[in-house]
């Protein structure tokens, strides 16, 4: 059996490899590609967290220093693996920095519901399920909030390179053209 398949087709055995690929990367499976990325984040964040105390930091400034990282680790996660079909059109030091600043603004409006949401239902609720609660909630506003805006499709204005509505407001920051 030799390695080359039929011309223009993979070898037999590299077939299944890049059907599974098909699959894990396409638009179906960006919601479990969404959740790999936010556990990737989380568990960054535990891990961290974990590591600074064990330092001696005391725990609500290693909490807030392991949330900063683990909000860049899925930033990048988010952007080369959950939406990586959905890069802006140019040169990406032009594109990134206002992609970024919109992502961060979705997850601290998120955020602010995810602790909205505890807050107030931790009054019929125990704790862990009403912090699950916020959780769950924020996450779904989260996914649908960064694949409208943060991570929208591609859209050309003007010579300007705007991928999304949140871009066209990070743009007065951060000019692209």
């Amino acid at each position: 059996m030799t390695s080359i398949g039929r011309a223009g087709s993979p070898p037999a055995q590299l077939r299944p490899v890049q059907g599974l690929s098909a699959l894990i990367l396409s638009d179906r499976a960006r919601p479990l590609r969404f959740a790999f990325t936010g556990g990737a984040g989380a568990l960054t964040q535990l891990a961290l967290l974990a590591g600074l105390v064990r330092l001696g930091l005391h725990a609500v400034p290693a909490n807030g220093l392991a949330l900063l990282v683990s909000a860049q680790v899925n930033f990048a996660l988010s952007y080369l693996f959950t939406w990586h079909d959905r890069r802006a059109i140019g040169p990406a030091w032009r594109t990134l920095p206002a992609r970024w600043f919109a992502f961060h603004g979705c997850i601290a409006t998120t955020a602010a519901l995810n602790l909205g949401i505890f807050a107030a239902a931790r009054v019929f609720l125990p704790n862990l399920i009403a912090a699950g609660a916020g959780i769950g909630v924020a996450a779904i506003v989260n996914f649908a909030v960064n694949d409208r805006l943060a991570f929208g499709r591609p859209a050309p204005r003007g010579g300007a390179v705007v991928t999304a509505p949140a871009l066209a407001a990070a743009e007065q920051i951060i000019p692209l053209a």
